[in-house]
């Protein structure tokens, strides 16, 4: 997309001799859109969404001259937490820790690196619970944690990454049928 979205940018400002060389054997780079699991359904096994639904992305422009932007409002999508063997966690639970998770305060935090303040902090948040739920907690903590860890650009090992609030923009860029239609 950033090679699509380059070209595009280049279009609009008169160059139009332009070649997008893709590194893989299909157009998309990371997105990739499987329709085979069921009828009339988009599964994204790639890029999950865009970030950044504004104006100011070239990605959202092009979704919006495609008309692929879904017209519902955006909803935070609302997953259900299961353990091995398929317990499903409770979500008052889930909501308690999320709460307790939101309150890290990076700024004021001391460490070298994001998953230090995490297992820093996880050790502040566990003492808020019972010793029956620390299990449960500490497996529902970790999902958080690794997400997090993801949007600062740490992944899941423990190098050193900038740590900044990550914003979301009202509603992050949502597509109708699929992101591979940016590509066909």
């Amino acid at each position: 997309m950033a090679g699509m979205s380059a070209a595009e940018h280049f279009i609009r400002n008169g160059l139009k001799n332009i070649a997008i060389f893709e590194a893989k054997e299909r157009l998309g780079s990371r997105i990739l859109t499987n329709y085979s699991f069921a009828e009339n359904a988009a599964i994204e096994l790639g890029a999950q969404w865009i970030h950044g639904a504004t104006v100011a992305n070239n990605f959202y422009n092009l979704a919006n001259i495609q008309r692929l932007i879904k017209d519902e409002k955006c909803t935070t999508s609302k997953g259900t937490f299961l353990l091995k063997g398929g317990k499903v966690v409770d979500d008052e639970f889930i909501e308690s820790v999320k709460k307790q998770f939101g309150k890290i305060n990076f700024e004021k935090a001391n460490f070298s690196n994001v998953e230090q303040c995490f297992n820093q902090q996880f050790v502040k948040i566990s003492s808020k619970f019972a010793e029956s739920e620390k299990e449960v907690l500490s497996a529902t903590f970790n999902v958080f944690k690794l997400s997090r860890m993801s949007f600062d650009g740490s992944k899941l090992n423990s190098a050193l990454a900038g740590v900044e609030p990550y914003t979301n923009m009202p509603c992050d860029l949502d597509t109708i049928e699929g992101n591979d239609k940016f590509i066909k």
